[in-house]
């Protein structure tokens, strides 16, 4: 009589050790979540769909993948209210040279090579009535850091 019980039970013993071992294990991924990277675990449910867990404890919604690039820390978040204007396809961004500057060859050679490489992107303007602008200012007497 007990080796009819111990038989069906080693059967069983088995079969869900089998099963068990089968369960898929959490994927490690790397994804943006609300503008951050995150690195978080995918666990697999029955349906054939996933949840995404970071810290182990946080179910993330809507997180994009990312690839896993060495050397990419952070992540960019654009809202274009704060971009510069756009005429046509191109950006521009109006500027001025502060006349203090004194001599500004390179800076406009730099400017020039800078539209060039941009070109049909992103441009420098000269400023006219913007209220944004960048202001070119390399007064060597000042250390401020602000240009």
């Amino acid at each position: 009589m007990l080796r009819r019980c111990a038989l069906p039970a080693l059967v069983v013993l088995l079969v869900a050790s089998t099963l068990w071992g089968q369960t898929r294990q959490p994927e490690i991924r790397t994804g943006i979540w609300r503008g951050r990277k995150v690195i978080y675990a995918w666990v697999p449910d029955r349906g054939g769909s996933g949840k995404a867990i970071y810290q182990g404890d946080v179910l993330l919604d809507h997180v994009q993948e990312s690839p896993n690039a060495p050397g990419i820390d952070s992540v960019g978040v654009a809202y274009a209210q704060y971009f510069w204007p756009r005429v046509g396809s191109v950006y521009q961004i109006p500027y001025i040279v502060d006349p203090a500057s004194g001599d500004t060859a390179n800076l406009t050679t730099a400017i020039k090579q800078f539209n060039s490489t941009f070109a049909g992107v992103i441009q420098f303007v000269a400023r006219t009535t913007e209220t944004d602008y960048v202001n070119f200012n390399f007064d060597p007497n000042n250390n401020s850091g602000v240009c």
